[in-house]
């Protein structure tokens, strides 16, 4: 399923359907954290083959205003999904977070609130 969100985000015919695949992509990212929460014997969190290709979607989705929302929501789940980010690509997330809000400083944005 990751692998055809992400198809669906590079395809320049589906651009008009970025938001609800970034949107749709969060809740799987979501449910695959919260099932693993319940099964114990699961070590290593599904999304793991997939976490470079989905980090760079919602980083891209940073740097449109439309989806920007929904990419730091994106960014909070991959971060909260234990194991799967390492310290270096955490820190890769604040740094562009910081960038967002650096930019969007005089921004009255409701963005700029939810990355805070």
């Amino acid at each position: 399923m990751v692998p055809h969100f992400i198809r669906l985000f590079h395809d320049p015919d589906e651009s008009s359907t970025r938001l609800g695949t970034l949107t749709l992509l969060c809740e799987v990212i979501e449910s695959a954290r919260n099932s693993v929460g319940q099964d114990s014997t699961v070590r290593e969190p599904a999304l793991m083959p997939f976490k470079d290709e989905v980090l760079g979607l919602y980083i891209a989705g940073l740097q449109l205003t439309s989806s920007r929302t929904v990419a730091l929501s994106g960014l909070n789940a991959l971060i909260l999904t234990d194991g799967l980010l390492a310290d270096e690509e955490i820190g890769y997330v604040v740094h562009k977070v910081n960038d967002i809000i650096i930019v969007n400083q005089d921004d009255p944005d409701e963005t700029r609130l939810v990355a805070l």
